[in-house]
């Protein structure tokens, strides 16, 4: 899943509903299939996208990384969210690939291949999200 860090977009990660926090279009973080999803509305602040991961059951960390850098494919135990902040991060899972910006988020289900890397010459600043 990819959006926006828009209300709408983070209460996805809740599972609420409702006139501004309806779940957003495609897949919850929780379910196992994976799908990509366009921007959406107004970005969202660090402090509210943690709130927002910590009452969905997510453990959030910041994290910086260089121009250049790279994850070859793995998968993890647990879902992941990752939302840029800074910079831009090139994504892929499966055999889909996409393009992350500032203010965009992925939801990648748990044992779902997946690889990135940072694209640009600027550092790309994310908040990663996990829970089992």
């Amino acid at each position: 899943m990819v959006t926006q860090l828009s209300g709408r977009a983070v209460h996805a990660a809740q599972g609420k509903t409702g006139a501004t926090s309806r779940r957003a279009r495609g897949t919850a973080p929780t379910d196992r299939r994976f799908s990509w999803e366009p921007p959406d509305a107004a970005s969202f602040s660090e402090a509210d996208l943690r709130e927002c991961l910590s009452q969905a059951g997510y453990a959030a960390v910041r994290l910086s990384h260089p121009p250049g850098n790279e994850h070859p494919p793995h998968t993890h135990w647990y879902d992941k969210i990752k939302a840029v902040l800074n910079g831009s991060l090139e994504v892929s899972v499966g055999d889909e690939t996409r393009c992350l910006r500032a203010g965009e988020w992925i939801a990648i289900p748990s044992d779902r291949e997946h690889s990135m890397r940072v694209i640009g010459d600027e550092p790309a600043v994310t908040i990663e999200a996990s829970r089992s």
